[in-house]
């Protein structure tokens, strides 16, 4: 819910901003005129976008971490309290929103910047290359790799907040501890990542429907 009000918010934002960019509403912007403060403004806002997005949603499977580290190390703590209001849960969305928040930001910043190169340099590219085939093909590669590094460090930054949420470490401390085990058991990393996710997607999936259900109650 939080991340669908978000998004409005920022489409709201990115629509007032192009307004303001072309001089008002009754205004006619072109690309050959508009060009460089467009593709500026539309990289600021894919940033602002994708950082607050995957905030709310990192700081949503950090407080899933901490109730299932809970619950697999304190089984009988874990189920204390009543049903939707359990203390373990209000602990670990504090920890997230406080302690953790730091980090939580500072990681995502580091993805919101990849993405938001990613999908500037693809639009500019789309009207930029026209009938060109070498110049598709050069950004084609380009947004490949670009693409994959995006994805290798959006997946060991999930490493890091685990670690984060289970030990209270800093970002840098659970990178350099992310690094140490894929170095000792690195296809085990990789194996064990196709069922911490699921259960991730589970734990979210879920708390919205507890959420949904007791706000209708």
């Amino acid at each position: 819910v939080v991340s669908l009000l978000w998004s409005f918010v920022w489409m709201g934002a990115y629509i007032e901003t192009n307004i303001w960019l072309a001089g008002g509403k009754d205004e006619e912007a072109t690309w050959d005129t508009m060009a460089g403060p467009f593709v500026g403004l539309m990289f600021g806002m894919f940033i602002s976008f994708f950082w607050g997005y995957k905030v709310i949603s990192t700081i949503s499977s950090m407080t899933t971490s901490h109730v299932v580290a809970s619950w697999y190390f304190d089984p009988e703590g874990a189920s204390s309290g009543i049903p939707c209001c359990k203390p373990v849960t209000l602990v670990g969305l504090k920890r997230a929103m406080t302690n953790y928040l730091g980090s939580i930001a500072f990681g995502t910043l580091i993805v919101a910047i990849l993405e938001a190169i990613y999908y500037t340099a693809k639009y500019v590219a789309n009207k930029m290359a026209g009938g060109n085939l070498v110049l598709k093909l050069v950004v084609c590669c380009f947004l490949c790799i670009l693409n994959c590094l995006k994805n290798t460090i959006e997946w060991l930054t999930e490493w890091a907040y685990a670690y984060i949420a289970l030990y209270g470490s800093s970002f840098i401390d659970a990178g350099g501890k992310v690094f140490t085990m894929l170095g000792s058991s690195g296809m085990g990393a990789l194996a064990q990542s196709t069922l911490v996710a699921p259960v991730l997607l589970m734990g979210r999936l879920i708390g919205g429907a507890v959420g949904v259900g007791a706000g209708m109650l």
